[in-house]
């Protein structure tokens, strides 16, 4: 897997599970988090990527931990940096 060109996708993938899991819609999330539905929708489809505090925000609104609900992907980058 190529981490910095798939890491965004897999990411955006899990946000919209967890999205719809819970029930909210774009706009909800978008608001809970303080990102605009537009960002959000880039996240979900991996056309972009969000810093750790943004990723920490959408966690937090989803009710979720990072490492156990979206961090699968995340956990094998980071071991990346751990020497």
């Amino acid at each position: 897997m190529d981490y910095r060109k798939d890491l965004p996708v897999e990411v955006g993938k899990r946000v919209r599970q967890l999205r719809k899991r819970k029930g909210m819609s774009m706009a909800n999330l978008a608001e809970a988090a303080d990102l605009s539905v537009q960002y959000l929708s880039e996240i979900e489809h991996g056309k972009k990527s969000m810093t750790m505090g943004k990723l920490l925000s959408v966690a937090e609104s989803l009710g979720v931990s990072t490492d156990r609900e979206i961090g699968e992907e995340i956990t094998h980058v980071r071991s990346w940096f751990v020497w």
